[in-house]
């Protein structure tokens, strides 16, 4: 069994934690997504007599997958061999989970989100430049559940500037309350490069 892990190195904006490689979405992005997504697709066909074992687990991550518009993945997928692809997972922020955005993704075949809410308190998230609410994060996941998504995992980050030990709890008890069916906790470190 293999596993295939594509990068989409786009985000409405850099969180200051973040080292992963992305670019900014602006102007002309969703231009350079299409472009990047087609190079993707030439980049598997040529490698794709490289794995001789069937694709089980498919996972796009970035960057901020849900920054672009999911219609694009269907270009690259119509190259990739999926019939045994049992966990298809997508990263995403949830200020950008839209009731059409968790259809589209849904009908691609996506049967996995990872949502990454990092805190539900406030002033916690503006101090590492997320751009969501808490409030954000809970439409997300109940528009994700209203899709038929029954398979979500949710990011905490650990040590944030400004979180204390009852803060980290309310965070914690908080996303435990939703019922996920996975739950991370990221320890917060600063990489060279990050703010």
């Amino acid at each position: 069994m293999a596993g295939i892990y594509i990068h989409i190195p786009f985000c409405h904006s850099k969180c200051y934690y973040c080292d992963f490689y992305s670019r900014p979405c602006k102007n002309g992005a969703e231009t350079l997504a299409g472009q990047y997504i087609k190079a993707l697709a030439c980049e598997w066909q040529m490698r794709r007599n490289e794995i001789s074992q069937p694709i089980t687990t498919l996972y796009i991550g970035g960057g901020t997958p849900s920054a672009i518009p999911p219609e694009l993945y269907g270009y690259i997928l119509q190259f990739l061999p999926l019939e045994n692809v049992t966990e298809f997972t997508v990263e995403a922020n949830p200020e950008d989970v839209t009731p059409r955005w968790a259809a589209t993704i849904k009908s691609l075949g996506v049967n996995r989100i990872s949502m990454g809410v990092q805190s539900m308190i406030h002033t916690e998230l503006e101090s590492v430049g997320r751009r969501h609410t808490p409030a954000d994060a809970v439409n997300a996941y109940l528009t994700l559940r209203s899709a038929g998504f029954d398979n979500i995992s949710l990011d905490l980050i650990y040590g944030l500037p400004k979180q204390t030990p009852e803060s980290w709890e309310y965070s914690l008890n908080k996303l435990l309350s939703l019922r996920p069916e996975h739950l991370s906790a990221y320890s917060l470190t600063y990489e060279e490069g990050t703010r």
